[in-house]
């Protein structure tokens, strides 16, 4: 799960997207990808629809049609994209998807400290989960949706998911910690939601 031992396996590839767990360091490896590999960063995370997948609004289907009909060369920030994986095989044929792990005490910590993940994303997240697992995998459902959201977002993808997934990498967040963009865990506890980077 070392990012620079994957760093050959990435550079095969013009379209990157970067999943997981919310507070996994999805940022902060788009961002590392971007300037290593000279993609161009896009910001993909919505609650995406799970009802109308080609909504103008935020329909996941119409908005990967859009991009791939615009930009060639990304990497896209979107965490949010991890529970409609299996509906949206047909988009990542040509994709790298970046799986990225971390501790789950530190991911629940992250959370903790920023409101808008705990009162917003996380809220849309269970939400989409809840629906989708559901409507595809009911059996399993009473088993899947007991467990907290990071938890489910690993188990759904390592044993319903990942099938659908053409070409994927893992990447644990603790091997970023020698790219220069990596800010250390002590100096981003006051970090405002969504910083990346010390502000002068």
């Amino acid at each position: 799960m070392n990012y620079f031992e994957q760093k050959e396996t990435i550079a095969k590839f013009k379209k990157v997207m970067v999943m997981g767990p919310h507070g996994a360091g999805n940022k902060i490896m788009s961002l590392i990808i971007a300037q290593d590999f000279g993609l161009q960063h896009i910001w993909s995370d919505k609650p995406w629809n799970t009802d109308d997948y080609y909504s103008e609004r935020l329909g996941l289907k119409y908005y990967l049609e859009r991009l791939n009909e615009e930009d060639e060369n990304y990497v896209s920030f979107c965490p949010s994209f991890t529970a409609h994986l299996h509906r949206i095989s047909e988009y990542l044929q040509d994709v790298l998807v970046v799986m990225m792990h971390k501790d789950l005490d530190e991911i629940d910590n992250y959370v903790n400290r920023n409101e808008f993940l705990k009162k917003e994303t996380m809220v849309y997240e269970s939400t989409r989960y809840n629906d989708i697992i559901t409507e595809d995998f009911p059996e399993d459902a009473d088993k899947l949706l007991s467990m907290s959201l990071e938890e489910l977002t690993y188990e759904f993808f390592e044993n319903y998911q990942k099938e659908y997934v053409p070409n994927v990498i893992h990447v644990h967040h603790s091997s970023l910690e020698q790219h220069p963009l990596f800010i250390p865990k002590e100096k981003r506890k006051n970090f405002n939601c969504w910083q990346t980077t010390i502000e002068e």
